[in-house]
This record gives C-alpha cells, sequence and structure tokens, in this order.
C-alpha cells in the first residue's frame, strides 16, 4: 500500500530527525518478500600487481568476474557479497590482498530482487520526498545492527520475524552463507 508506506516513512523520518536534530533527505531502504532471492557464483583473473602480489585492484576485479553470470531480465541485482578468495591452491582465503600467486579466484553471493518490487518500492520512497543512498537486503541490515564480528566469523543464523515475512541468514568465517525469505511473519502467527 504505497500511502500507507508514504505515511509511514514521512512519520519515521520526522520522528529521527525530532530525536537527532538533524534534517533527513537520503535514506538506506531496507528490502525483503518473497521476490528476493540469492544465488552462489565464482570467478577468477589473473593477478596484475606488480611481482604477483595481488593487490586490491585484482580483488575487486575477481568478484568482478564471479558477478558474471546470467540474471533473467526480470531481476535486479541488489548485492554481490564476497565469500572468500583463492590465490593459485589456496582455498578459503577472506583478504587475498597482499598475497603472491598467479591466478586469484573470488567466490560470491549474489542477493537479487524482482525489478517490478524494487522499482515500486523506490519510487514510493521518492514520491514521499526522499532519495533513495542504498537498498539493502532486510537480513544482512539486521545481522549488521544485531551480531559482532566474533559471531559472524564463529557461525551464525539470524532469523527476523517481520510482519509479513520472515527472514532467515546464515553466516560463516565472515561471510554469507545462505539466505531465504519465508512467505510468514507476525501478522499470520497473531492475526
Amino acid at each position: 500500500d504505497a500511502d500507507r508506506l508514504g505515511s509511514a516513512l514521512r512519520q519515521a523520518v520526522e520522528g529521527a530527525r525530532m530525536a537527532s536534530g538533524v534534517e533527513i533527505q537520503d535514506v538506506t531502504v531496507s528490502i525483503s518478500g518473497e521476490h528476493v532471492d540469492a544465488l552462489q557464483s565464482q570467478g577468477a583473473v589473473a593477478v596484475e600487481g606488480r611481482d604477483a602480489t595481488v593487490t586490491s585492484v585484482d580483488r575487486q576485479r575477481a568478484v568482478d568476474a564471479a558477478r558474471t553470470v546470467a540474471i533473467p531480465f526480470e531481476r535486479e541485482i541488489l548485492h554481490v557479497l564476497p565469500r572468500d578468495f583463492q590465490v593459485d591452491e589456496q582455498r578459503r582465503i577472506q583478504n587475498p590482498t597482499g598475497m603472491t600467486g598467479v591466478r586469484l579466484g573470488a567466490r560470491v553471493y549474489i542477493v537479487t530482487g524482482g525489478v517490478t518490487a524494487v522499482r515500486n518500492l523506490v519510487a514510493c520512497v521518492e514520491r514521499s520526498g526522499f532519495r533513495v543512498a542504498d537498498l539493502v537486503f532486510s537480513p544482512l541490515a539486521s545481522a549488521k545492527a544485531c551480531l559482532t564480528e566474533d559471531e559472524l566469523d564463529m557461525g551464525v543464523g539470524l532469523i527476523d520475524i517481520g510482519g509479513g515475512t520472515t527472514d532467515v541468514v546464515c553466516f560463516e568465517d565472515g561471510a554469507i552463507m545462505r539466505s531465504c525469505v519465508v512467505p510468514l511473519g507476525g501478522q499470520q502467527v497473531t492475526g
């Protein structure tokens, strides 16, 4: 319901402005729903750094290579999240920058959303008078707010029960491993 969402958004931002004294124009929007899906991919590049030393540019090139997968036209990429890297035969490296090798591989977790749902959400927020600075998959935002780096590194699952959906996300070694959106929430339970 675009009118209810717009009204709730204006009310929430006004409350935040009153509490903080800061004028808010740009917002980061959390997104969830049955239209959100994810896939895993991998890619590799030749190390171009001096003396075969992996640079941040090589790291980004490997992530970009892993990102190049066929995405259906009705889907849009929300996040490309590195899981880990491989330098030659060494696997499960969290940060390869500074290591030496010939080949750098990356495994990534790609979160996509339905184009129509994403565009409608952005349009609704913009009609309310705000600019969308970024879109964040809801369970990632919840994890950032609730989990420590140690918990992410050790491995943890987070379940966020919302009004209409339940978001689930699992982390291991500081990286997202799995996620899903279940189309049941508090409204169906307390209904």
